[in-house]
């Protein structure tokens, strides 16, 4: 589906580019910050679907989450939720890896996931 396809037919054409402008951003974001990036802007704006609107920076706005803030930015990796949610998740997830690295000697790749499905088991 074309972002001009079923669901944006009828946007005007300043709010394509307004909606372009904000996918770019959030594409070069996430470029800046060193991670990649596999959102066309087709399924951007599937993804957001009528939640495109309540989309932001501020406490009360959505914001597009990578599941144990890792991987890549990708359609099977990612969830929307309010930014102070974010910030929740950040935050356990550092104690989780400070605990990690105070109390085990070799870490392997699945035990993020143990300790992603122990703290926030409503996303497994």
């Amino acid at each position: 589906m074309s972002a001009r396809g079923h669901e944006w037919a009828d946007a005007s054409p300043d709010l394509m580019k307004k909606l372009r402008s904000d996918y770019n951003s959030q594409k070069s974001n996430a470029k800046r910050r060193g991670i990649e990036w596999q959102f066309t802007f087709e399924s951007w704006l599937k993804f957001w679907g009528d939640d495109i609107y309540k989309r932001g920076t501020g406490h009360d706005k959505l914001c597009m989450q990578r599941f144990s803030d890792s991987g890549p930015y990708h359609p099977d990796n990612v969830r929307k939720d309010y930014a102070m949610q974010n910030a929740r998740t950040a935050g356990v997830l550092k104690r989780a890896r400070n605990y990690m690295k105070r109390h085990t000697t070799q870490q392997t790749p699945g035990d993020w996931d143990i300790v992603y499905r122990t703290f926030f088991p409503e996303n497994t």
